[in-house]
């Protein structure tokens, strides 16, 4: 391992951990197909010449950008497993960084895990594979509500209150040691050149629609020595004469093993169903055709961050098109649309009159009515009678 400009206590804490926490267990390198480190592919003078190994953006949960204390040195923020097991992981939002030593002619570059600013730990969960659960991902599915949670698994939604951690503060101690004594690397410390280096680990490539999950896959992180040009992410060694550093996170060409791991609660095909049924969110309310709290309170709806959010005054929620919908006086919302209301005449108002409850005065007067319910009503000789609801049909009005 190269050396690295921090404290001599860190430098410590580094080369112990590195001489007793380096061997993740083959039975899990096995369970994740073994992963090997994917080679960068360079031509001195000429940078990147090889398409294949080119940085996969689908891992990033945020834009890659210049640490602002350093602006030779990149940094990305990922949803990375700081601790691997056979069936699964503990994943937090993670700051993947290129560190640089060098400030002239060739870097002397490294990786580094670092805590983003915020509230990372609101991120953090164990997500299995289906038929496994809790810490560890031990066999079984959850036996009790207490296990569920609910957080919308999406870039979106896990970034929220997280950002980069730019100016001082790293917390690289945690989490550097932390990811060496959990085993969160598969290969690490590589070199794909003299002043480089590279580690296996696995990450988010995706999140599930449904937001109960992930497909989680081993990446290769690599810090390497180049100009970084930010708007085209492309790498150029250009013969040493830059100091900067730059980072890539891919898995192309890797064939790499993946697999879908559920949030805590969440089970089966997609991580479909549950035994969760109440809520934490107060707004939110359990669904059970998508086995989850995916709906919101009655006039809720989520927002782009997954939270249950009001609809202004004088709009209706349709939840099945998460959209909060306006329409006229002369119409009401039927089926997710506006659609005009019927015209009720005035002995039909007259007639239904007697109900002293709202709902039994609104039932009274529709065309359409819910079976065996009865209401008030006032007959033909003017007395108050009731009638009932048949086929969906309201019967005549008897004493």
């Amino acid at each position: 391992m190269k050396f690295k400009k921090i404290s001599c206590a860190l430098a410590a804490i580094m080369f112990a951990v590195a001489a007793h926490g380096n061997d993740m267990p083959s039975n899990i390198k096995d369970a994740w197909g073994n992963p090997k480190l994917i080679s960068e592919s360079w031509n001195r003078g000429k940078g990147h010449d090889s398409s294949t190994n080119m940085p996969d953006q689908t891992f990033w949960m945020s834009k890659k950008v210049r640490a602002a204390n350093a602006t030779d040195e990149a940094i990305v923020i990922v949803y990375m497993a700081r601790r691997v097991v056979l069936h699964g992981g503990y994943f937090c939002a993670t700051q993947l960084r290129s560190r640089n030593k060098g400030s002239s002619g060739c870097p002397d570059i490294w990786t580094q895990y670092q805590n983003p600013a915020g509230d990372f730990e609101r991120t953090c969960f164990w997500l299995c594979e289906p038929g496994y659960t809790g810490e560890n991902c031990a066999s079984g599915t959850a036996k009790s509500a207490d296990a569920c949670k609910y957080t919308n698994l999406s870039a979106d939604t896990l970034l929220k209150n997280i950002d980069f951690q730019q100016t001082g503060g790293y917390d690289t101690a945690t989490v550097e040691s932390a990811i060496h004594d959990a085993g969160a690397r598969f290969v690490y410390s590589n070199t794909t050149r003299s002043s480089d280096e590279s580690d296996v680990i696995l990450l988010a490539k995706s999140y599930l629609e449904n937001g109960h999950g992930i497909v989680a896959s081993p990446a290769t992180f690599s810090a390497h020595g180049g100009m970084w040009n930010a708007d085209n992410y492309s790498d150029e060694w250009l013969d040493c004469k830059y100091g900067d550093s730059n980072l890539t996170v891919t898995a192309n060409g890797g064939g790499y093993t993946t697999k879908i791991l559920c949030m805590p609660g969440f089970d089966g095909e997609n991580c479909k169903t549950t035994l969760c049924k109440t809520c934490d969110d107060p707004l939110a309310k359990y669904n059970d055709a998508t086995g989850s709290c995916s709906d919101c309170i009655e006039n809720y709806i989520r927002n782009k961050a997954g939270e249950c959010e009001k609809c202004p005054e004088g709009t209706t929620a349709v939840p099945d098109k998460n959209i909060c919908l306006e329409c006229k006086k002369t119409e009401y919302v039927k089926n997710g649309e506006c659609a005009p209301r019927a015209v009720i005449g005035k002995n039909v108002l007259y007639d239904c009159y007697p109900n002293e409850y709202a709902n039994d005065f609104k039932a009274c007067v529709s065309d359409t009515c819910t079976n065996d319910i009865k209401v008030k009503c006032i007959t033909a000789q003017k007395q108050i009678g009731t009638k009932k609801c048949t086929n969906g049909k309201w019967g005549a009005c008897t004493k």
